[in-house]
């Protein structure tokens, strides 16, 4: 039990209870792309829906909110988990200005790695990893 207890405070560390707790310049990672902001949220997002890991808590449910402000040529994704309370582990803002999207990923754990991946499915890759 305390095992369990161990890892779940781990995992909890690297979370924030609402994204504007985790919307700060120390946890940003941002790339632009030659491409508009719709083609780059919809390549992200099917992304996403394919490579969707198993949730994490048996209790609960997965957060993965996506809002679309078209007039504003902006989206928003964000993920994390509610249950024991609302745990926000990562946030993607998508802004475009003419014609150049930048993407800005939130995050506090494994922000390379996540952003990598962005990075490639942001231009219409697949992989997981």
């Amino acid at each position: 039990m305390r095992r369990l207890s161990v890892v779940a405070t781990v995992l909890l560390a690297g979370c924030a209870s609402s994204p504007q707790g985790l919307e700060r310049p120390e946890y940003a990672s941002t790339f632009t792309l030659d491409q508009g902001y719709q083609l780059t949220l919809k390549h992200i997002v099917a992304a996403m829906g394919e490579c969707r890991p198993v949730s994490l808590l048996p209790v609960g449910q997965a957060i993965n909110d996506v809002q679309n402000y078209n007039d504003l040529k902006e989206a928003r994704i964000v993920q994390g988990a509610s249950g024991v309370g609302t745990q926000i582990y990562k946030v993607i803002v998508l802004k475009e200005v003419e014609g150049v999207t930048t993407v800005t990923l939130y995050t506090k754990m494994h922000a390379a790695e996540e952003l990598g991946k962005l990075k490639k499915w942001a231009l219409g890759g697949t992989a997981c990893s």
